[in-house]
């Protein structure tokens, strides 16, 4: 029977402690869905800075070039050099062009191939990944190519904005959304409710799509402050927590805020 409680963003991170990361064996974090996967991948980098971690924060797809001031290095792949203390390292392939203002706005992302080769060189203990794309859309369901996780990941977290959820279905805020209407048997007008949500998370070919058994999964509800209903949401969420044993956590968030985590739903021991 899962257990809710208000814990902090430290406490979420030190659950991933369990995996004892260290730059022989490094903790990897994949982020997939829609609805601030971003903003997660920089909470996720800091906090594991904080807690003395040399963090290599990156992504598999494409996203827009990080600007935050708290990065300790932002770099090509070719260029990466050891970090002297614990901090982050944002590394990508090149930069591309923004398809709408033809601007150098945009990173590549590093191949599965380069991402297994920066933790070949034992510089990292945490790695951080953004592993398919949602313009910056609350839901999506991937694409045949996505999402592209590394070969050594240990943890998935997938992302939903909760402003989509108890709205009528359509294609304004939703990626993919012909995808999303097969995998889910959700037409266009149909609420966004436990029956949608259900399969997003369960087929093989939704948001956890090319997870492995050993993966540990976490469903991240964000933007709770643009609920419906929260407390609706909640029942919601630990509706579907109580009956996916797939998931080992659900945690409801506003990331945007100074203390991101509104509720956590665990398992009891």
């Amino acid at each position: 029977m899962p257990v809710a409680s208000n814990n902090s963003f430290s406490t979420f991170c030190s659950s991933f402690l369990k995996y004892k990361p260290s730059v022989e064996r490094p903790l990897t974090i994949a982020l997939v869905g829609g609805g601030g996967k971003t903003h997660m991948l920089f909470w996720l980098a800091r906090e594991f800075k904080r807690m003395g971690h040399n963090v290599c924060a990156t992504t598999t797809t494409k996203m827009y070039k990080p600007l935050h001031s708290d990065l300790d290095q932002l770099c090509l792949f070719s260029e990466v050099a050891p970090l002297a203390k614990p901090g982050i390292s944002f590394i990508y392939r090149e930069l591309i062009r923004d398809c709408k203002t033809k601007a150098l706005r945009k990173v590549k992302g590093l191949s599965l191939e380069q991402l297994d080769a920066l933790q070949q060189r034992h510089q990292y203990s945490v790695f951080v990944v953004e592993a398919d794309g949602a313009n910056r859309l609350p839901l999506k369901a991937p694409a045949g190519h996505e999402p592209c996780i590394p070969y050594q990941c240990d943890v998935v977290i997938g992302v939903t904005g909760a402003e989509s959820i108890f709205k009528p279905a359509c294609g304004d805020f939703i990626h993919r959304w012909h995808e999303f209407s097969l995998l889910t048997d959700c037409k266009d007008g149909s609420v966004i409710d436990e029956q949608v949500l259900k399969p997003l998370i369960n087929h093989r070919q939704g948001m956890f799509k090319s997870c492995l058994d050993k993966h540990s999964k976490i469903w991240v509800i964000n933007k709770i402050d643009l609920a419906v209903d929260q407390q609706q949401l909640e029942q919601l969420a630990l509706n579907i927590f109580d009956n996916e044993p797939l998931l080992s956590m659900v945690a409801l968030t506003q990331l945007t805020a100074p203390e991101p985590i509104h509720r956590i739903f665990n398992r009891t021991p």
